[in-house]
């Protein structure tokens, strides 16, 4: 965990060092946001937890000292808090049967925990874990009463599988936030279905569907998973995977409403999207931007399931000559894209390819621009440092400047997303071209939002 967030810090440092010289190129220009001063009135603090196991080998210490122990240390910083949020790992229950196929099963004192979770600040917790069924349904129907006694909202797990997707809805400093929690932790039988209590799995499709569901009714939605291998400190694939889906599910939005994508995908988004957010017609972009995004999506989808016959074939030939050749391609198409200003066209390219090149080297594993610092052997990810160049300067030009984003007009309901949504079904020919633009875009190297 030390070397992970390591090489965290060090990718956030390269991002911030990126943005700085960014903001300053920016400082003279005109700004764009309707002028007033900033307020942090609608600031949202969030406090999150990992782990809470308030059993097993803590049992001794906590029936003498206590189960508020644990939170005495940390409630000042829960108090300066909007939402204090954590993984209850394990049933507030007195009642059920111990899971006879598990080494290690876990319970806790309904009331003693209830009130020390309530004492401490939380208001919402995830039930989404490996230890939540260990006293079967009626350990999890128990821990459910208590925290519904103690208006403790909690997800991640119900009386069957659309209880356990439903988010926690709550108002936040006048911000509208929903919250929603996952587990992709053994065992298998503990996973809720259509009819049978249990938990939330996080399978992808389910992830995005209720992220966007919960978009319609909140401002800020928060995700929580509990996932990866005990004891274990590496990211494994579908973490990676799953985690981009879920961020790219708001990406459209913060797009839009903030300046900011959610996703390297959704930079696009901005050039019109954020214009139109500040004439008032945020929610009117926004339904128009789903929807030619799943339309595009689904569109690729299908023409590449049916393409695969061929393209088999033609992959399966590739060698190192026609694989250079498509990155030089993706290079080129770089260059095109800015023949408005070659300058900037070239240097965004020289950039891509210099950190493309720091770490270890795949294939014979020499370090490569490392300059000393081993946290940037890994390389830098693409994904922060795409969003950090956005988000960052954006956000340092509004506080230099003293002005905050116009907020939309209050007229707008929430009927101008079907508006918006419909409007791009009134251009089927548009539509036909921007989806094998971005078919063809997305397949190129350097240019897709994901390569």
């Amino acid at each position: 965990m030390k070397q992970l967030t390591k090489n965290i810090y060090a990718q956030a440092l390269v991002v911030s060092l990126l943005a700085i010289c960014t903001l300053l190129a920016t400082l003279h220009s005109p700004a764009q946001a309707e002028e007033a001063p900033v307020s942090a009135s609608n600031e949202v603090i969030v406090s999150a937890v990992g782990d809470m196991m308030l059993d097993g080998s803590s049992r001794g210490v906590l029936s003498v000292q206590g189960y508020d122990y644990p939170f005495a240390q940390v409630r000042q910083f829960f108090s300066e808090s909007q939402i204090v949020f954590g993984n209850l790992e394990g049933p507030l229950t007195t009642r059920g049967a111990p899971e006879q196929d598990k080494t290690y099963v876990f319970r806790s004192p309904p009331e003693k925990v209830g009130n020390a979770l309530k004492a401490a600040g939380f208001n919402v917790v995830t039930l989404a874990n490996n230890h939540t069924l260990d006293y079967g349904a009626d350990g999890l129907a128990q821990t459910i009463e208590t925290l519904d006694a103690l208006d403790i909202r909690h997800v991640g797990a119900g009386h069957n599988l659309a209880a356990a997707r439903q988010p926690a809805l709550m108002m936040a400093n006048g911000q509208r936030v929903a919250v929603l929690g996952y587990s992709m932790t053994l065992p298998e039988n503990f996973f809720a279905w259509r009819n049978r209590p249990g938990t939330a799995f996080a399978h992808e499709n389910q992830v995005r569907e209720d992220i966007k569901q919960a978009r319609e009714n909140a401002d800020i939605v928060l995700v929580a998973f509990h996932w990866g291998q005990e004891r274990k400190t590496e990211l494994r694939e579908y973490q990676v995977r799953i985690g981009h889906a879920a961020i790219d599910a708001g990406g459209v939005v913060t797009s839009i409403m903030l300046g900011i994508p959610g996703s390297p995908a959704n930079a696009a988004v901005i050039e019109d999207g954020f214009a139109l957010r500040k004439e008032g017609r945020g929610l009117y972009a926004v339904g128009a931007a789903l929807t030619a995004s799943v339309a595009g999506g689904l569109f690729s989808a299908v023409l590449l399931a049916l393409s695969l016959p061929v393209l088999k074939t033609v992959v399966l030939a590739f060698g190192s000559p026609e694989i250079f050749l498509i990155v030089l391609t993706g290079l080129t198409y770089v260059a095109v894209l800015g023949k408005g200003s070659m300058v900037k066209a070239f240097l965004a390219v020289g950039l891509g390819v210099f950190f493309s090149c720091v770490g270890y080297q795949r294939i014979t594993g020499e370090p490569r621009f490392w300059f000393g610092i081993e946290y940037l052997l890994d390389g830098v990810r693409l994904v922060p440092l795409v969003l950090g160049l956005f988000a960052v300067p954006e956000i340092f030009n509004l506080l230099v400047a003293k002005k905050r984003f116009n907020a939309p007009e209050p007229t707008e309901s929430i009927f101008q997303m079907w508006v918006g949504a419909l409007e791009v079904f009134k251009r089927p020919l548009l539509l036909f071209k921007s989806s094998i633009i971005g078919l063809v875009i997305g397949i190129i190297p350097g240019v897709g939002g994901e390569t």
